[in-house]
């Protein structure tokens, strides 16, 4: 909500200065200052609007949104980066098990290329995951998303996850290993 304010502050700034101001040195400033806030909020956009999409359960939202070479990493549940249909292979496994799973974007904020997102994961437990049997637990996760866009596509993704947190509410235990 606070984007749009943010973007016409900015608007009137460049246009009081544009009016007042005779250094073409500021001016072009400013004009470079505005086009960069304005591509920052076109990223907020993209994130929202694809964010809206994965809750939708719409797969399409990948072909869409992302370009072909398009990697996300997730270090706490792979190791390596997975590809655009990688990704969406896993979230149709989410999907599936858990069939209300909700992302709430909390916080956002863009820089350059770059759109990081606070969200919290909310769902019921309701299919296999992992390996893990239906608990029927509800998670309540929060996770750490930073995009990165290219030409008006996502071109990557990092993720950071409370998975021990979600592993808790699914009914894991964590304990020391044994003989340690």
């Amino acid at each position: 909500m606070k984007r749009p304010f943010a973007f016409l502050s900015v608007i009137i700034v460049l246009v009081f200065a544009l009016g007042c101001c005779q250094d073409q040195q500021t001016v072009t400033e400013l004009e470079k200052f505005a086009a960069t806030a304005e591509v920052e909020q076109q990223n907020i956009e993209l994130v929202q609007w694809f964010i809206q999409e994965v809750n939708n359960q719409n797969p399409e939202i990948y072909m869409e949104a992302c370009a072909p070479d398009y990697k996300r990493y997730f270090p706490s549940s792979n190791p390596e980066p997975l590809s655009r249909e990688e990704e969406l292979d896993f979230v149709k496994g989410v999907w599936t098990a858990f069939p209300d799973m909700n992302w709430v974007i909390d916080d956002v904020i863009a820089a350059d290329d770059r759109v990081v997102t606070l969200l919290t994961a909310k769902g019921t437990h309701e299919g296999d995951f992992l390996g893990i049997a239906p608990t029927g637990n509800p998670i309540d996760v929060s996770l750490i998303l930073v995009f990165r866009i290219e030409d008006g596509k996502l071109v990557e993704s990092r993720e950071e996850a409370d998975m021990l947190r979600m592993m808790q509410q699914l009914g894991m235990e964590l304990k020391p290993a044994a003989g340690g």
